[in-house]
């Protein structure tokens, strides 16, 4: 006969959430943490991440472009994209193809309490090379002191077959329980007065939940969709209370609790609309 395993503890429970559904629910705000976005990839300042779209063009650094250069030189050098003579190297062609010949380019914008975050992704067929500034582990988390890296951003290379799992991890998507608010729509000012303040006032007449999510570390994000007007598609990562799909109506702004799931595949949906031009299907 096979032996069943019984747990010799039962596991924490998230406490709003128990209380608020009325039956025990385990705690889950604590995963976010064991999966993180992490890179070995150099970190690029401005004029670094512009020599690396340069030589993804035209395979190697010119003469000329050497005077003046040599800090950003040494980091691609380091990180084994050219060789001695500013050529890329075999892997570097390999990494600074989706910069060459994008098939689709996609761009997240982010902030935490004032601080401002980014991730740039190009596309090839078959792999996807990032810019990535601090994720949604850094900035959003009480424990984590972000490393001196302003006004850089971090490169890494992945495969198509692992890019959602990684933008998930950069974004903080992660399970959570589904908690809605109310109100659930307030004006935009006292959103982001909360967004620049984490001990700004609730809205009037909030309900627990409410007071729950407000209470957690924020990461509100943004995949462009338009690159023109700057329009696209923005999300509240509420910490322990989930996922908020954020939508501004002139004045006016509108919490809508989604579940994690929701979240991950709505973001599949809108990178794969962006990589295939076709319009996103996601409800």
């Amino acid at each position: 006969m096979t032996e069943m395993y019984v747990p010799t503890r039962e596991p924490s429970l998230e406490e709003v959430a128990s209380r608020l559904a009325g039956v025990p629910l385990e705690r889950l705000s604590g995963l976010r943490a064991k999966q993180p976005f992490a890179s070995d990839g150099p970190w690029l300042d401005p004029a670094a991440a512009s020599m690396l779209h340069r030589v993804a063009q035209n395979g190697r650094i010119g003469r000329l472009e050497r005077s003046g250069n040599g800090p950003s030189i040494k980091v691609l050098a380091d990180a084994g994209l050219l060789d001695s003579a500013g050529r890329l190297t075999a892997g570097g062609r390999v990494i600074t193809r989706p910069l060459d010949q994008p098939a689709a380019v996609l761009h997240f914008r982010a902030s935490s309490l004032g601080q401002a975050t980014e991730l740039q992704v190009w596309l090839d067929g078959t792999n996807a090379l990032m810019l990535a500034g601090p994720s949604a582990g850094v900035l959003a988390s009480p424990s984590e002191k972000p490393a001196d890296t302003a006004g850089k951003l971090q490169l890494k290379f992945v495969s198509l077959h692992e890019l959602f799992p990684v933008l998930a991890a950069w974004l903080g998507i992660s399970p959570a329980w589904n908690l809605p608010v109310s109100p659930a729509a307030f004006p935009v000012e006292i959103l982001n007065e909360r967004h620049r303040d984490s001990g700004a006032p609730l809205p009037e007449g909030a309900d627990e939940a409410l007071a729950y999510a407000w209470s957690q570390p924020w990461f509100l994000w943004h995949l462009v969709m338009d690159p023109a007007t700057g329009e696209g598609v923005g999300y509240l990562n509420a910490g322990g209370a989930g996922h908020y799909r954020v939508v501004a109506d002139e004045d006016q702004a509108t919490l809508a609790s989604i579940p994690s799931a929701n979240v991950y595949r709505h973001l599949v949906d809108l990178v794969e609309s962006v990589r295939f031009q076709r319009p996103p299907r996601f409800a």
